[in-house]
């Protein structure tokens, strides 16, 4: 179970990762708060989803053969976003 939760831990680095690299991208100025707010409730449902698909498809570690392809698709995942 902890390299599931590890699994997890690291899904939300990469979502981090991928928010603080379009916030480099796309700069918000006053006034744009309902713009802000959308821009970042996008990336909190796409890694609420990210969480969500990860537990049915390793159905919460018991498939270890899917969690194994988790590991590392999200560990190379992290390694493009490196900084």
């Amino acid at each position: 179970h902890l390299i599931h939760e590890q699994i997890h831990f690291d899904i939300t680095e990469l979502a981090v990762r991928r928010l603080r690299k379009s916030l480099k991208e796309r700069k918000f100025k006053c006034g744009e708060e309902v713009e802000f707010e959308n821009f970042a409730n996008f990336f909190i449902e796409n890694w609420r989803l990210e969480q969500n698909a990860f537990d049915l498809m390793s159905r919460n570690s018991l498939n270890k053969e899917q969690q194994e392809v988790w590991f590392h698709k999200v560990a190379m995942d992290l390694s493009l976003l490196e900084e």
